[in-house]
């Protein structure tokens, strides 16, 4: 187990304290508690992630006068609309998932996909071979 596996923010102030209760026929049985588990009670918690560059980028995005401007476009850019506006929609969705898959351009997979005649499986193993 590592320090990065574990992440409780809501847990930071309890304590376990194991024990058995007395003064009833109905006691539980004695438990054993695994070591690592008792080390896991004495780790710190990690800060919280404060999406600090996220806000910058909002913020950056509300001082242009128009979406056109900005750097965050939801519209693709050019060139992608020109590679996939020859593709049918099967061979946009098989290049989108190919770009899922290697995270490579849309260029490099249109190429790859073409020379592979769309089949995935041939296209993928050729990226990673490093051939077309």
């Amino acid at each position: 187990m590592t320090k990065t596996e574990l992440h409780y923010p809501n847990l930071q102030h309890c304590s376990i304290i194991p024990a058995i209760s007395s003064g009833t026929s109905l006691a539980p049985p004695s438990v054993a508690i695994d070591p690592k588990c008792l080390e896991a009670i004495t780790e710190t918690i990690p800060a919280i992630y404060d999406f600090k560059i996220e806000k910058t980028v909002v913020e950056l995005h509300a001082t242009y006068e128009t979406a056109d401007e900005s750097p965050l476009i939801r519209e693709p850019p050019q060139r992608w609309k020109d590679v996939r506006s020859s593709l049918s929609i099967p061979q946009r969705d098989m290049l989108q998932r190919m770009k899922s898959i290697t995270n490579a351009t849309d260029d490099m997979c249109a190429d790859i996909l073409t020379t592979n005649n769309f089949d995935l499986g041939s296209s993928i193993n050729a990226y990673y071979r490093g051939s077309n």
